[in-house]
């Protein structure tokens, strides 16, 4: 992710002491890994998931907008043309009331607005209950991670008790973080047991 990095502390292979087959001089056997400690910086991190958050917020938002948009301003055979043309058709009515044609003409004219209108309706409840259906499936994966952060945390306060936390397990963690801040604004304290969430 970025917001840790793992330096390898390397250590001379040493020769082999005593035997028939011992050198004098065994230089140059090599490294090998010693340690691979982990340089950490809370902040960043804390900064990246709210940066992810707003972002992801943002650009739902923005989806949704545009959706919307599409649905209440078409490029063509809006409601403003639909409503255009009604009006128009009211105005030859009133232009020549006798004219048989002209009023078969609006009354077409306004059941076709009248479709419209409840055709944008109904689009309207669907792009609702897509919006909350979509809150619900974000609600049920985040969820889902939570648990799966909650037994990262448990494998990570017993191996704690054991002796070093492995880094995978710590990078793991931010990674399951990271990826909750796509759901939710969270704020993580990492130095309280369990990377409390609040």
């Amino acid at each position: 992710m970025g917001i840790s990095v793992e330096t390898a502390d390397l250590e001379e292979v040493s020769g082999s002491q005593g035997g028939i087959t011992s050198l004098a001089n065994q230089s140059g056997l090599g490294v090998r890994v010693a340690d691979i400690r982990r340089a950490f910086d809370g902040f960043l991190l804390a900064r990246s998931n709210s940066t992810n958050s707003v972002y992801q917020k943002a650009n739902l938002f923005l989806d949704n907008l545009k959706q919307l948009e599409d649905t209440l301003l078409p490029s063509k055979g809006g409601l403003g043309e639909q409503i255009g043309r009604f009006f128009s058709s009211l105005s030859d009515v009133a232009a020549s009331p006798t004219d048989i044609a002209s009023r078969t003409v609006a009354i077409e004219v306004g059941k076709s607005l009248v479709a419209s209108f409840n055709g944008l309706a109904t689009q309207l409840v669907q792009f609702q209950e897509a919006a909350v259906g979509q809150a619900d499936a974000g609600t049920k994966q985040l969820s889902l991670m939570a648990k799966e952060l909650a037994s990262i945390n448990s494998k990570i306060l017993s191996s704690g008790q054991s002796g070093q936390t492995p880094n995978a397990l710590l990078d793991l963690r931010d990674k399951t973080i990271n990826e909750m801040s796509s759901y939710a604004t969270l704020s993580v304290d990492l130095f309280k047991p369990w990377g409390c969430l609040y």
